[in-house]
This record gives C-alpha cells, structure tokens and sequence, in this order.
C-alpha cells in the first residue's frame, strides 16, 4: 500500500511524532508512506519581519504572506493523486479550509489537538474535514468525542515515544549527583503553561539552593522571579531531547484547565515517563487518564500543590522517585512504544482497502 501523508512543516511536532516517526516501521508492516512537504511551513513568519511584532501587524504583507503559504499546499494535493491512501495530519492549512477537497480518497484524517478551537474557521474546517476523511485517527478520547459528531469511523491511537531513543540514564554509581533537576521541555506557545507556575518554582529555589530549573526550548523564557542562577536554559533540538529529560529528576506539565487543554495528548509526560522519570502534572484531560494507569508521578492543582509535590520528590530522595519512574517507564513499553502504535496504524489502514 502507497501512502501520502500531508504534514503541515518538517519540524513540528504533530508531523515528527504523529507520522514520520512511523515510517519505517510501517514500511516493515507493508506499508509504504512518503511524508509530502509544504514548500513553507504553516507557522513560518513572514521573511524578515522583526521577531518582536506579531505578524498579524503586517497588514497586506501578511496577507501576501498568508496566501502564498496556502499556495504552497496545492503540490501536495496534487502529490496525494498518486498514492492509494492519503493520510492527513490535522488539515491542509490551519484555522481556514483550503484544498482538502481535492485530496486523493480514502482519506485517513490524524488529530492530536483540538484544531476545531482555532479562529476564524476551524470549527468549519474541522467538520468539512471529518466529513470527507474515510476513517477519523485521534489523540485522546476527548478528541474522538468531538469528531464522532461527524464521523462514525474513528479510533483512540495516542502519540507513540521512540523506546530506543527516550530511555532511563544508565547510572554511574560513582557520580554524585548534586543538583536536583526540575525540567520542563517544550516550545515557546507553550511556556504559557509554565509561567503559571513560576510562583511555586521561585518559593522551591529559594528554600532549596541545590535546585534547578531545566527548560529545553526554541526560545529563552522570560521568568519574572525564578533566581537565574537556578535557571538552566538549553536551545531545543531533536537531537538533545532525549539527554536532557534523562537529566531531570522530576518531569513537569502544567496546563490550563480548558478545552484546548483537554485536547492535548501528554506528549511531554509520556516522554519524561519514557525516559524513568517521575512526573508531575496538571490532572486535565488526557493528563489524568495517563495518572490513573499506576504509581507514575503526582497531580497538581495550584500553587500549593506543585510545591508540595516537588518537596515530596525532594525530599525521597530515591524510593519514590524510582518507583514512579520504573512504572512510568513500564506503562510507555507496554501502552505507547512506538513499535506497538505502529502496528496498529497498519491494522488501520489495511482496513480501508
């Protein structure tokens, strides 16, 4: 079976983790996908526009710019006429129906976020979307719950953490570790999250000096109180990902309690869980179900919380912490390695045919 899949840019994450990463393992599973690329990706800001001004400033600029993105997707649905499947991750373009119309059918429609939040029409797009795509593969359950309005055909596949390269730090007993190491890894959208709480971490550094904040991302944060001599901010790259949560004592993942939210699918926790590392996390969506799995990590819900759990795991030392991450790891093998989500995808599509 030929299969295009659509990404929406080389480098983001919903692309690397919810298709690429498959490919060759579905090609042993007589699957054979080619990831099509847009010429831009559909978050590139417009060329040479000041880093500091939001490019919905540019006004006709940024309209140019916008179209021509769009444009860029046209090659790919052309691309998608040569294969028998096409499988599409999210949608052409996001917020604004474009050219799904004309994709290659039986479509396969892959979402792991909930894309029918964003304005002005991705409500419309999301429905159009369902409508047309042959089979419905999402995220998490509260995904699934929206889309079944639409499509009947849907399946729960949750985004799958490469065992072989997310795995625990073999240990060198005759290093002593002296920092402890709160990380958190993830884009700049999303250190929103983090922010949230920046009240906890700051009162944790200050009562413990041995303490540091790891944060792996596109862009430096900008934290208001956290002591920068804590702070441990290293650029983000496919490459270090992985080394740098297996240098974390404690994984973390606020999140605000709304529906976006609800429609992410833990990606950060499963990492950190991957790699035998305990977590700590906002119990929303899809958070709390991964929680409830076995004795992997600690739930927090306010300012009060996060410092508690952090203190729990502080002060254990090694008991707790080692058995939340022997268990984490145990449930990523068992539930979310790669090679199992693999094979269900293949059932998937030989399904279709």
């Amino acid at each position: 079976m030929r299969v295009a899949g659509i990404v929406g840019g080389r480098t983001l994450p919903s692309a690397r983790l919810r298709i690429v990463q498959h490919v060759d393992s579905l090609k042993d599973l007589d699957i054979n996908v080619d990831v099509i690329y847009p010429a831009i990706s559909s978050f590139a800001r417009p060329p040479y526009w000041p880093e500091h001004l939001s490019r919905y400033s540019a006004g006709p600029y940024f309209l140019a710019w916008e179209a021509t993105k769009i444009a860029t997707r046209i090659p790919q649905v052309l691309s998608s006429r040569a294969y028998d499947v096409t499988w599409l991750n999210r949608q052409l373009y996001p917020r604004i129906p474009t050219f799904e119309f004309a994709i290659n059918k039986p479509m396969i429609l892959d979402v792991d976020d909930a894309i029918w939040l964003k304005r002005p029409l991705g409500t419309f797009q999301a429905k159009l979307n369902a409508k047309m795509a042959e089979v419905i593969i999402a995220g998490n359950s509260f995904i699934a719950d929206w889309f079944s309005r639409y499509n009947s055909n849907i399946h729960v596949i949750p985004t799958a953490v490469d065992t072989t390269k997310f795995c625990p730090k073999k240990l060198d007993p005759k290093v002593e570790k002296t920092k402890f190491v709160i990380g958190w890894v993830g884009t700049h959208s999303n250190l929103k999250y983090l922010y949230s709480i920046e009240e906890a971490l700051t009162r944790f550094c200050k009562d413990h000096s041995d303490a540091q904040i790891l944060v792996a991302c596109d862009k430096r944060p900008r934290f208001s109180s956290v002591p920068q001599r804590q702070l441990r901010f290293i650029q983000w790259s496919d490459a270090n990902e992985a080394y740098l949560i297996q240098e974390m004592d404690v994984g973390l993942m606020p999140l605000f309690d709304d529906d976006w939210c609800r429609g992410k699918c833990s990606m950060k926790m499963l990492q950190y869980m991957a790699c035998g590392v305990p977590v700590v996390v906002s119990p929303v969506g899809m958070n709390k179900t991964v929680l409830k799995m076995d004795d992997i990590g600690l739930a927090a819900r306010n300012d009060n919380d996060w410092l508690e759990t952090l203190e729990t795991y502080y002060s254990d030392k090694t008991t707790l912490r080692k058995l939340h991450g022997a268990n984490g790891r145990k449930i990523i093998e068992n539930e979310f390695s790669a090679a199992i989500i693999a094979k269900r995808l293949a059932a998937i599509f030989h399904s279709i045919t």
